[in-house]
């Protein structure tokens, strides 16, 4: 890990390998490691107006924002679920909390026009959103519907070049593709069949720590790599415990029958994936 400089926040993090607590700033960069055993440590940490690029937009990792404030009851419904998300996927991804009465000018930045607003951030661009408590089957118990920010806080405008919201019928019906891909096409090693399907004959694929593959084809061979290395039968994806979506984009966390988890972050072209980040 990259420290950042010395005037910049930090949290204590206790380590649940060893129970060691370590202190991680902030704004560092790379992965966030027990000094004592050298496991992976959760990463949740705030961030406000004068700090979220050096927190958020700089990150190595992927990152998860919460834009939320302390009055907001389904802010505190989806804060678990927040949290377990730090806990699960330590060393794969970073989770920063933006308190939008103290940080308007972030809050803005992102259109939170209401809150709870989660965002998955890749390098800084806005990759996936949602609005309100997420259901129980998707990120964290209870569904509520979003707060309007208070009357005394500052006004949020809506920020052009913002990511399109999404409908809740495109969410639905790019998030059930995403099931067919993983709980049939995938766990079945359906190749050409429903995978092809859920896929353009253009996609263009990023295995993180794999060379980049161009076209169905060449994703459909890695794939199968994969597979073979692993013994010749596909890892069974059990469940999405998280996922969500806006615009063009979702992303969607798979849980194996191992415990095993992965990523998927897609920007999909007429019902089907023409860009896909995946995180094993």
């Amino acid at each position: 890990m990259t420290q950042a400089s010395q005037t910049s926040r930090s949290d204590l993090v206790g380590c649940p390998h060893c129970g060691k607590r370590n202190r991680i700033s902030a704004a560092a960069r790379g992965v966030a490691r027990c000094g004592s055993c050298r496991g992976l440590l959760p990463w949740l940490t705030e961030a406000t107006d004068a700090d979220f690029d050096a927190v958020a937009v700089q990150s190595s990792l992927p990152v998860l924002l919460d834009l939320w404030a302390p009055w907001c009851g389904p802010c505190r419904m989806v804060a678990p679920g927040v949290e377990r998300a730090a806990q699960q996927f330590a060393g794969r991804l970073k989770v920063v909390k933006v308190n939008v009465d103290h940080s308007p000018n972030t809050a803005a930045r992102y259109q939170a026009q209401s809150i709870p607003l989660l965002l998955v951030l890749q390098d800084g661009e806005v990759v996936a959103r949602q609005l309100g408590a997420v259901p129980r089957t998707r990120c964290c118990a209870g569904s509520r519907a979003p707060c309007r920010p208070r009357s005394d806080t500052p006004s949020m405008n809506r920020v052009d070049g913002g990511a399109p919201i999404m409908t809740n019928d495109e969410v639905a019906r790019n998030l059930q593709t995403m099931d067919e891909l993983d709980f049939r096409a995938w766990n079945g090693a359906d190749w050409h069949g429903s995978f092809a399907r859920c896929h353009t004959d253009d996609v263009v694929v990023e295995l993180h720590g794999q060379p980049r593959t161009h076209g169905i084809d060449e994703h459909i061979d890695a794939m199968k790599a994969i597979v073979d290395s692993a013994g010749g039968t596909p890892p069974q994806v059990a469940s999405h415990p998280i996922a969500f979506g806006s615009g063009e984009w979702t992303c969607v966390v798979g849980e194996f029958e191992d415990g095993r988890r992965m990523v998927t972050i897609a920007k999909w072209r007429d019902g089907a994936i023409a860009e896909e980040h995946i995180w094993l």
